[in-house]
């Protein structure tokens, strides 16, 4: 499915994220389903080796969010991957995303704890740190100032997406939660796994979509990535005729 190049409204941002979330549910949400796994059995099985959940949730983490800007940017531009899976293409910058997103981190926890909007004001505008390191090839430093350049302007439209997002998870979420927990607590560990990897994905294709908004109405990305599809076209198509 390919989506028009243009800036869409606040309203269409959600509806484009969420038909992306839906038109890939399988592969994001088994990934987050591992994930997830993962790191709470790592969590849950002790320390027998020191920081070993931090290290394996610092991964997971990573290699989920590139995994799913990659994806999902691939179809929301209509492309097709030809060279290696999205997962081979998303490994070469986990590390890289690792320490942009502890940095950005810290910058966020910093302005929490002195004030909270600017916690919030420094949340939106590093929210694309990711975007930046896997689809641009920015550095660790590099990736959150190109995430602040690109939000200039735009870092009320994120807080309201991550607040509707978020409204709208936790109003799927708690009767799901509720329910498990009346039914036994065995079953709440089945369901919590489950939850977060279905939740988790729809707050990245929505931010895909913004990404792109950003992009399109900051740097007239339409034209620039239409001239970039032509070129691309031409030569498979001359590479087909020579064959």
């Amino acid at each position: 499915m390919i989506f028009e190049l243009r800036k869409y409204s606040f309203g269409e941002t959600l509806g484009k994220g969420i038909n992306l979330y839906f038109n890939n549910i399988i592969p994001l949400v088994l990934l987050s389903m591992v994930c997830s796994v993962a790191s709470i059995v790592v969590a849950r099985s002790g320390a027998a080796i020191p920081m070993l959940g931090l290290v394996v949730n610092l991964f997971t983490t990573a290699l989920l969010s590139g995994y799913m800007i990659v994806l999902v940017s691939n179809k929301y531009l209509g492309k097709r991957e030809l060279e290696g899976s999205t997962l081979s293409r998303v490994m070469p910058f986990i590390p890289n995303i690792i320490l942009a997103s502890l940095l950005a981190g810290i910058i966020v926890g910093l302005g929490s704890i002195l004030l909270v909007i600017p916690g919030l004001i420094a949340f939106c505008g590093l929210a694309f740190v990711p975007h930046a390191v896997v689809l641009e090839k920015k550095g660790i430093t590099d990736s959150l100032k190109r995430s602040w350049e690109l939000t200039n302007g735009h870092k009320v439209t994120i807080f309201g997406l991550h607040f509707v997002v978020t409204l709208i998870s936790f109003l799927f979420a708690f009767p799901v939660s509720y329910l498990s927990e009346s039914t036994g607590g065995g079953l709440g560990v089945l369901i919590e796994p489950l939850l977060n990897a279905t939740i988790t994905p729809v707050m990245a294709a929505v931010l895909v979509v913004q990404y792109f908004n950003m992009r399109v109405e900051n740097e007239n990305f339409g034209v620039e990535h239409l001239a970039d599809q032509f070129t691309v076209d031409e030569e498979q198509r001359d590479q087909a005729v020579n064959e």
